[in-house]
């Protein structure tokens, strides 16, 4: 490791740098491995590190979020880091959790095996951390901003909680029936935490001393089938990484979520359009037998009213071949 790090020229391929800039009331974080992706006269710098594949973006200095209110990822804004090489490991000791970032923020790092955002509380949508497929491990702090519930992809491995102690809160691990290459953390209010430090690992054979995430039912939301954010970020990184990442690292984990929705699709008839469809049969049914009733019933009705102007005829015929009244008699 050490003679391959001496032999490695120091160029700008290996090295990061990250600045924000101001929209709004909000600050947007960019990455790049190149400085000139970041104009000084629009970009304020931010502490970035790479040694390798790990990347530690931030500093002591920024772990409050009073000097930096309001600051999130941009969509896209880490993906180019990836120009300077692959990016396994990453690290933010920045305060992210104004907002929920979404899987937009994270799309662009298909390698990313290992996030840590313990440092600092960050603010994770539902589906954000989905959208990276080689990720196995995460390590983030008790009091960042949950969403529901957090979804990881088929690498998922372990996840790691820091600084519970007190936390109303209460985490489930569950690994999906319909997917068990797919888990997903529940996050619930419950009573204050006793331990500071908590985790869960995605099955029995992990060596980490945790317990496993247990099989249970996911629902649609939870397999992220309906997440505009996730389908916008893969259906970009899918795009652009066909010509520099294997399918077999890519696709193959990336189709763990996204075929879903395709399966779904075909089924609308069924699902939709078919309960509908007999609910308006059996309403025309009803319908038409009650409409029968009652056509068979007047039809009853003027069948009785006719019947005694039958016996009449009758009558008047036997009447009729009897004798005249005015006949005349004979003398």
């Amino acid at each position: 490791m050490l003679g391959g790090s001496i032999t490695v020229p120091a160029t700008n391929d290996t090295q990061c740098y990250c600045g924000y800039q101001k929209s709004s009331n909000t600050l947007m974080l960019r990455c790049a491995s190149k400085k000139a992706s970041l104009p000084s006269s629009k970009f304020t710098p931010v502490y970035c590190h790479r040694s390798g594949e790990s990347v530690r973006i931030g500093d002591s200095k920024m772990l409050t979020t009073s000097d930096f209110p309001g600051m999130i990822i941009e969509p896209g804004g880490l993906s180019r880091l990836q120009d300077g090489g692959r990016v396994s490991f990453l690290q933010l000791n920045i305060p992210l959790q104004t907002r929920l970032l979404d899987a937009l923020a994270f799309t662009g790092l298909p390698d990313l095996r290992n996030l840590h955002a313990w440092r600092s509380p960050i603010g994770l949508e539902a589906c954000s951390l989905a959208v990276l497929p080689s990720l196995e491990n995460i390590v983030i702090h008790c009091k960042s901003n949950f969403d529901r519930y957090l979804t990881f992809g088929s690498a998922f491995k372990s996840v790691r909680l820091t600084g519970c102690q007190g936390r109303n809160l209460q985490f489930i691990c569950t690994r999906c029936s319909q997917q068990p290459e797919v888990s997903v953390l529940r996050i619930f209010p419950g009573p204050p935490l006793t331990i500071k430090n908590l985790g869960f690992i995605s099955n029995l054979n992990n060596s980490l001393s945790l317990p496993s995430c247990r099989i249970g039912v996911c629902s649609e939301d939870h397999l992220c089938r309906n997440n505009m954010a996730l389908k916008l970020a893969l259906s970009n990184s899918i795009q652009s990484s066909t010509t520099t990442i294997s399918p077999h690292t890519t696709t193959s984990r990336l189709a763990i979520i996204t075929s879903a929705p395709q399966l779904q699709n075909g089924q609308i008839f069924l699902t939709i359009f078919l309960p509908i469809f007999l609910l308006i049969l059996i309403i025309s049914c009803f319908i038409s037998i009650v409409l029968c009733l009652r056509i068979s019933r007047a039809f009853k009705r003027k069948c009785v009213n006719q019947s005694p102007l039958d016996v009449r005829v009758t009558n008047s015929s036997s009447w009729s071949s009897s004798t005249p009244l005015n006949e005349p008699k004979d003398h």
